[in-house]
């Protein structure tokens, strides 16, 4: 974010907290506000009408408290575009493996993985990290392997498969004419 938003969002966050800094009263009195603040809609410069959340108000009190107005601008993070799961030498690893494997599908990598790392089964990253990994490092064009159809129903003609299904219900009085059955039934829809 550039500088002129982070002020902006420093800015809303002090005029939401703005009531908070002058309210003196008994105990229990800036709990009660905060909870008052948390039920508003406020206005965000970003994202427009909003409701804020009682720990996000208290935080933002407590940081300019702290730190005064430089507290509220948001901090980028240190480790912005880097996995805080995959470090360096799994890293290595991952991508030797996706480069001589081209046919293995995130599953598929994770496998080998714990098969090759068994003493760090319980450091592998999950599913959607790996995914978010190898998109970041320009993997993912890969393929996986093609996948089977595996229909449970399908059938090449039209009545190849007939289907029933059985039902207990009530009790029909049936009668017989000729050869054929004729089952009669009382409805009452009342």
């Amino acid at each position: 974010m550039n500088e002129q938003k982070n002020q902006e969002i420093a800015l809303f966050r002090y005029q939401v907290i703005a009531s908070l800094l002058s309210l003196e009263g008994p105990r229990g009195s800036l709990r009660r506000e905060i909870t008052r603040l948390s039920g508003l809609i406020h206005s965000h410069p970003i994202r427009g009408a909003e409701k804020i959340g009682f720990g996000t108000i208290e935080e933002w009190y407590y940081l300019f408290k702290r730190s005064g107005f430089d507290g509220l601008i948001p901090n980028a993070r240190t480790d912005r575009g880097k996995s805080r799961k995959i470090d360096d030498e799994l890293g290595a690893v991952i991508r030797d493996l996706v480069e001589s494997h081209t046919r293995l599908d995130g599953p598929g990598i994770l496998a080998e993985l714990r098969s090759r790392l068994k003493d760090k089964k319980d450091d592998l990253p999950s599913l959607p990290t790996l995914y978010r990994f190898l998109k970041a490092e320009g993997l993912d064009w890969r393929q996986g392997p093609q996948r089977r159809d595996h229909r449970a129903y399908s059938f090449d003609l039209a009545g190849d498969c007939w289907q029933g299904d059985v039902m207990v219900g009530p009790k029909m009085a049936t009668s017989s004419i000729g050869s054929c059955v004729v089952c009669v039934a009382k409805v009452n829809f009342s």
